[in-house]
């Protein structure tokens, strides 16, 4: 999803409006040395390259723009990172 820092129009010339919160590439990672494997694989470490630090990704890089008056839903399974995000 795209964010927007102010109003903007689309294709069809409708305002689009500013996102009132955004996230970016959101990590958490639990367990010891979590920086050091983020900065070893680019911010984008793979699943394998986590079990190997002994790493649990609570969230994995995730994205989301919220903008004002819109409703915005976190669903997913017990366990998931719903809460930790």
């Amino acid at each position: 999803m795209a964010s927007t820092s102010g109003p903007s129009a689309d294709g069809a010339g409708a305002r689009t409006p500013a996102a009132k919160i955004t996230c970016n590439g959101v990590w958490k990672l639990f367990g010891a040395g979590s920086g050091q494997v983020l900065a070893a694989h680019g911010g984008a470490p793979s699943e394998q390259d986590l079990a190997d630090a002994g790493l649990i990704g609570a969230v994995r890089d995730a994205s989301f723009a919220v903008a004002d008056g819109e409703l915005f839903v976190i669903m997913g399974r017990s366990g998931s990172g719903k809460s930790t995000l």
